[in-house]
């Protein structure tokens, strides 16, 4: 059964792709500049020397309790974008599942009435052919 590549361009909704288009390029961009990043290594909690005094180690406990928290916070903000970004993307999946469900069924439609067309179209020159 032969697609009708103009029929499925027509059907679609090239308004909200441009509109849209400018913020998924932008999301993407941050997305993979975030991901392409190379992480600096952390230093193991073994190699950070260790105070002697109690005030010391409680200053070295909060220095790292920060230090996850702020790192923690990143990677929910980060979280929290990629997830806007496969909304975006799942939305306008599922309308071109859409638009693409009413081409086959419009295709489906069309083959039929042409296969009644051209079985009309075989009878009519029988008949002509038999008179």
């Amino acid at each position: 059964m032969p697609f009708n590549w103009l029929a499925a361009v027509q059907a679609i909704p090239w308004g909200q792709v441009i509109d849209n288009t400018p913020k998924l390029i932008e999301a993407t961009r941050k997305l993979f500049s975030k991901s392409s990043k190379p992480v600096p290594p952390l230093e193991p909690a073994a190699q950070i020397p260790v105070p002697q005094t109690e005030s010391g180690r409680l200053e070295r406990l909060e220095t790292l309790a920060e230090a996850n928290r702020n790192e923690l916070v990143d990677l929910q903000h980060d979280l929290q974008e990629s997830v806007r970004l496969i909304q975006v993307l799942a939305e306008q999946n599922a309308q071109m599942v859409i638009a693409i469900e009413g081409l086959r069924r419009r295709t489906r439609l069309l083959s039929w009435l042409g296969a009644v067309l051209l079985i009309g179209l075989v009878v009519a020159f029988w008949q002509l052919a038999h008179r």
